[in-house]
C-alpha cells in the first residue's frame, strides 16, 4: 500500500507542476481544431462489481483508478468526435475468505477453509487481495448534443505489473502478510460507455470472463465497473 501512495502522490505532483505550463500540454494540429492532442486531459475512479458465482467479493474494496496521460481528439464537426487515450491505471480487488495463489503460471482462489493450512493458529476473518498495475487504451466514438458528450466503444488494457496477498484477524488484530508478485495475462479488453457535461463525467466498462488479467481456467470472473471521472 505505502508503494502504491507513493505512486500516486508522485503522479499527482507531476500534474500539478505540468497545469502550471499550459501551453506544452496542448498541441492543435490545425487551426479550427479538427485535430486536438491534450496531455493529463483527465483522472477518475471506478468500482468494480464482480458478477461471478464462486468470488465472494468485498465489494467497497474493489476498484481502478486511472490518471489519463495522453488523448488524442479528432473532431470533424461540431457533433461528432474520435477519441483515443492513453491512461495509466491501478486495479485492485478484495475477496471475503478467499485467497489468491498461484501455482506454475496459474492463477487460484483458495476458499476459506483452506486458510488453517497456510496458517498457524486461530483466526476470525480474513481477506485475500491482488492488484495490477496497467495501461489503457480506450477508443471512444462521441456525440456531442447541448454541452453533453455520450460516448461508446472498447478499451485494451496492457497488463504491467501485479501482486497478491491477504489479512487476517488474531486475537484482535490486523496482520497483513507480505505481498507476492504474480503472473499476468500481457492484455485484457472490455467494452466502455460514457457521458459527460463540461469537465465531469460517469463512465461503464464491462469485461467478459474471457478477458482475463491473471491467466488460469480456475480463476475466471466477469467484472463490471462504474466510475466518475473529472478534467484536470
Amino acid at each position: 500500500m505505502k508503494k502504491i501512495l507513493t505512486v500516486l502522490a508522485a503522479l499527482v505532483a507531476f500534474v500539478t507542476v505540468a497545469q502550471a505550463q499550459p501551453d506544452a500540454l496542448s498541441v492543435y494540429t490545425s487551426p479550427t481544431e479538427v485535430v486536438k492532442l491534450n496531455m493529463f486531459s483527465h483522472m477518475g475512479y471506478g468500482f468494480h462489481f464482480v458478477t461471478s458465482d464462486d468470488f465472494k467479493a468485498n465489494m467497497l474494496g474493489n476498484g481502478e483508478f486511472f490518471l489519463n496521460v495522453l488523448k488524442l481528439n479528432i473532431r470533424p464537426t461540431d457533433y461528432f468526435q474520435i477519441s483515443l487515450g492513453a491512461d495509466l491505471a491501478f486495479n485492485h480487488f478484495h475477496a471475503s475468505d478467499y485467497l489468491f495463489y498461484q501455482t506454475g503460471g496459474d492463477a487460484h482462489l483458495l476458499r476459506s477453509q483452506k486458510f488453517s493450512e497456510v496458517l498457524a493458529g486461530g483466526f476470525s476473518k480474513q481477506v485475500g487481495y491482488f492488484g495490477n498495475f496497467f495501461l489503457g487504451f480506450p477508443l471512444l466514438l462521441k456525440a456531442n448534443i447541448d454541452g453533453f458528450s455520450f460516448g461508446a466503444g472498447a478499451e485494451a488494457n496492457l497488463n504491467l505489473t501485479g501482486h497478491s496477498g491477504y489479512r487476517y484477524k488474531q486475537e484482535f488484530k490486523r496482520t497483513e502478510i507480505k505481498e507476492e508478485r504474480l503472473g499476468l495475462n500481457l492484455f485484457n479488453y472490455g467494452i466502455i460507455a460514457m457521458i459527460s457535461y463540461s469537465d465531469v463525467g460517469l463512465y461503464f466498462k464491462y469485461y467478459p470472463s474471457g478477458s482475463r488479467i491473471l491467466p488460469g481456467e480456475s480463476l475466471q470472473f466477469k467484472y463490471w465497473t462504474l466510475g466518475i471521472c473529472v478534467g484536470l
